[in-house]
């Protein structure tokens, strides 16, 4: 599958006259509980040559595509540094991938380094609890519930009481986040048995919801909740960062042209 990604992204680079800066794994897979029939969710980072950049008319900032098993999200550096600018937690996401494709190893070191300026642990908190709340809302109607959106907003919980306890993104992997969990041993074993099922089942599976996880589910989204109403609301932002870093980037590219 390696080959068949590296040969998809090159026919991408080719097909849109773009230059792929970071390329990863999101979603399941990268979380390390991918289902028998995970599809592959391709995320990246490109930029094209800096004339592109130098037009009156707005132009496209992304990519979306869907082939065969193979989902695809692509965005613009440009597009890319005005969401870290906000504070988008997919972007804090994606840099954590461990499932890395392709593009420059010293572009992701260089904006990880720049997004650590940039993490703000209110907005992370209230993008995980929307996620989960909109998804207990559409399906805790019913005593089962399919397994990969149970999955969803557990992770959710988690990852919520992770920003709350170190003010710092949540892991993408799964497992670095069950520690949370070491003082809930019920808890902890119905996460385990999901891990489990997420492993060895369809997503589209429906499962019975676990007295227990839900239980930890409400009192931690309340808990989360409280903490972040109390955060403040806006931190200054330093635009003149993202700029430099963005500038510098268009520089290499003349560079890498004239080379």
């Amino acid at each position: 599958m390696a080959q068949q990604i590296e040969t998809y992204l090159d026919k991408l680079k080719d097909e849109h006259k773009i230059n792929i800066l970071y390329a990863c794994e999101s979603g399941s897979r990268a979380w390390g509980v991918p289902s028998p029939n995970s599809d592959y969710d391709i995320r990246i980072i490109y930029n094209h040559s800096p004339d592109w950049y130098l037009s009156v008319n707005e132009k496209p900032d992304n990519i979306i595509l869907i082939e065969d098993n193979m989902d695809t999200q692509a965005w613009d550096l440009k597009k890319t540094l005005s969401l870290l600018s906000k504070s988008n937690i997919i972007l804090f996401e994606w840099l954590q991938s461990a499932k890395i494709y392709g593009g420059c190893p010293a572009f992701r070191e260089s904006l990880i380094e720049l997004s650590e300026k940039y993490f703000q642990p209110r907005k992370a908190i209230y993008h995980y609890l929307g996620l989960s709340n909109a998804l207990i809302k559409k399906h805790f109607e019913k005593e089962t519930i399919p397994l990969k959106k149970y999955f969803i907003i557990v992770r959710s919980i988690l990852a919520s009481i992770w920003v709350k306890e170190n003010q710092s993104p949540a892991p993408m992997l799964f497992m670095d986040l069950l520690p949370i969990l070491e003082k809930h041993p019920k808890v902890l074993l119905a996460v385990h048995q999901l891990i489990r099922l997420k492993k060895e089942t369809n997503d589209g599976k429906a499962i019975k919801r676990i007295t227990a996880l839900d239980e930890f589910i409400f009192e931690s989204r309340k808990a989360c909740s409280i903490y972040a109403e109390a955060l403040p609301k806006q931190q200054e932002v330093d635009m003149e960062a993202i700029d430099l870093f963005f500038r510098q980037m268009l520089k290499h590219s003349v560079q890498a042209e004239q080379a």
